[in-house]
């Protein structure tokens, strides 16, 4: 898809987000799937993060507009959004 687009002057690119807090999943069928261990988990993927937190849904929105708006020599690439976490384990 991406040569095809290209020679359209069309940039093809991802942002993979892992883990973002929104209000399906802090209030919605995770937290009651997880019940009381919710919360511990929560914290502990936040201890575990290089960041220090979860990402939100602002956090892959400023990537997407970064692809948009400012990056005209970026094509054919998958930008993971989640704050350091594949490299942390």
């Amino acid at each position: 898809m991406r040569d095809v687009l290209q020679q359209a002057d069309v940039a093809v690119d991802a942002a993979c987000r892992r883990l973002v807090a929104t209000a399906v999943r802090e209030l919605g069928w995770l937290a009651e799937g997880l019940g009381a261990a919710y919360e511990p988990i929560r914290k502990a993927m936040e201890a575990r993060a290089p960041l220090a937190r979860v990402c939100d849904p602002e956090d892959v929105a400023q990537v997407i507009l970064a692809l948009v708006a400012d990056a005209d020599m970026v094509t054919g690439q998958v930008l993971p959004v989640e704050g350091g976490m594949l490299i942390a384990g």
